[in-house]
């Protein structure tokens, strides 16, 4: 039992980037927790968790040295800057569109520190391609597949189970000539499958569905749930197992008893019981404040440096950057909104099939995530031809150069002012910006580093 959980732990922690459900509608999951080997299904939990970790890109040494090489050349070329050209308008306005992308550090840092899978399909495959041959010494009503107890979600459907003795006569057939479960299915089960529900050819379902670490953003609910399911049962099994005393259960009804799962395991928790998962809010609002402190702390740094570079004020670069800042996050927001309105959409469909009142929830989960990529997709663009301006000298010009998008007629700019007076006033501005953004980088890779190792103690 020792060994599944261990692996249940790390298979649990690598399907965070993939949709999954748990299924116990037959008790594959119950199955899967507390069957013996003899089956298989410890050898399924052992055999997926060796396949991800051998697919997973993990953290080297090697690209540690390449981002701290990253990170020294971007050091030297500020001092090189500050020794050479310390209060030069042009330079200072350079460094603060380098500053504006300094935020590649800590994010490249976290996205393999973290670690991922190395190709689109591997988590599926891990779960689903390891069949094993049945030993004949198990009871006849034992079910044989594992790796159906959970899988990626692929298609919506409800399923009404029904029992009677004539559907358990032709499972407990089924079984013996040893069919597979999903024909298993369509002999005990009423199982109606919907194509995805679409508004002008969208998805409403959102960024869930969609395979891949950039969409983590969009599962931390149902992945909470589905791993809740999995917790819950191996919970249950283990107390079981310490305060009965009986033998290792042989049948999926004994399985089912032990981890006490229901048989319809939901995949979208509701909103109202949110208040009772209070790690599942501690979560979103730590990510949260995590990617708003490196979004703005670098950003900021990069509009205080053009901000207070003279002319003071706020002008062509400053306002670009503060554009690019409200921009990414008017879009974040838009497309965490629109996948809570996704889940309100699926979580009411899960219980209610047949149900017609979704219809304005679709438009609006799909208008609001089209708006949140569409924003995303030209701040990005926005944010390269800003930098792009910057080195070929789009913002040489009066307009630009006396901020007069702030000042308008009373816009200014220094003529007559010595080198020693640039350099003066820019001393602290340039090292006041690259301590500012290099002290939000590091504070953001030390998080994303702490992180890690506390969740992997956890599963430890």
């Amino acid at each position: 039992m020792i060994e599944r959980i261990d692996a249940a732990a790390f298979i649990l922690q690598e399907t965070q980037q993939c949709p999954m459900r748990a299924n116990q509608r037959g008790g594959e999951l119950a199955n899967l927790i507390i069957l013996d080997d003899n089956n298989g299904q410890q050898k399924f939990w052992i055999a997926a968790e060796k396949d991800l970790r051998n697919t997973r890109r993990g953290f080297t040494q090697s690209f540690l040295a390449q981002v701290l090489l990253a990170f020294l050349a971007y050091l030297i070329s500020f001092i090189a800057a500050v020794q050479e050209s310390l209060g030069n308008p042009e330079v200072g306005l350079q460094f603060a569109s380098s500053t504006v992308w300094s935020w590649m550090f800590p994010i490249v840092f976290g996205y393999v520190r973290v670690g991922s899978q190395c190709k689109v399909g591997t988590i599926k495959k891990a779960l689903t391609d390891h069949k094993f041959i049945p030993s004949r010494n198990i009871a006849g009503n034992t079910e044989l597949t594992a790796q159906i107890g959970f899988r990626p979600s692929t298609w919506a459907a409800s399923v009404r189970c029904h029992r009677n003795p004539l559907q358990q006569q032709a499972r407990a057939a089924l079984l013996v000539l040893g069919q597979s479960l999903p024909r298993l299915y369509q002999m005990i089960c009423t199982i109606h499958q919907y194509p995805p529900l679409t508004w002008w050819g969208f998805d409403v379902r959102g960024d869930e569905r969609t395979e891949g670490p950039v969409f983590n953003y969009a599962r931390i609910l149902t992945w909470f749930t589905f791993a809740g399911h999995v917790h819950a049962g191996f919970n249950s099994a283990v107390a079981s197992l310490q305060t009965i005393d009986m033998v290792q259960p042989l049948t999926t009804h004994d399985a089912a008893a032990l981890c006490c799962l229901e048989q319809d395991l939901k995949a979208f928790m509701p909103f109202s019981t949110l208040r009772k998962h209070p790690q599942v809010i501690h979560h979103m609002l730590q990510a949260a404040l995590v990617a708003l402190f490196l979004q703005w702390g670098t950003t900021g740094a990069a509009i205080f440096v053009a901000y207070r570079t003279p002319a003071i004020g706020l002008g062509c670069r400053s306002g670009s950057y503060l554009i690019y800042g409200i921009a990414a996050t008017v879009s974040w927001l838009m497309l965490v909104f629109s996948n809570l309105v996704s889940h309100k959409i699926m979580q009411r469909l899960e219980t209610q099939p047949d149900t017609q009142s979704t219809r304005g929830l679709g438009r609006l989960a799909v208008i609001t995530r089209l708006t949140g990529k569409a924003i995303a997709i030209v701040n990005a663009g926005w944010l390269i031809a800003s930098s792009v301006m910057e080195d070929i000298g789009a913002f040489q010009n009066c307009w630009c150069q006396t901020d007069a998008f702030q000042f308008h007629e009373h816009g200014w700019t220094a003529v007559f002012k010595s080198a020693s007076d640039l350099r003066n006033a820019a001393g602290g501005i340039w090292i006041g910006g690259f301590i500012w953004s290099m002290a939000v980088c590091i504070v953001v890779a030390v998080v994303f580093a702490y992180q890690v190792n506390g969740e992997r103690n956890t599963l430890d």
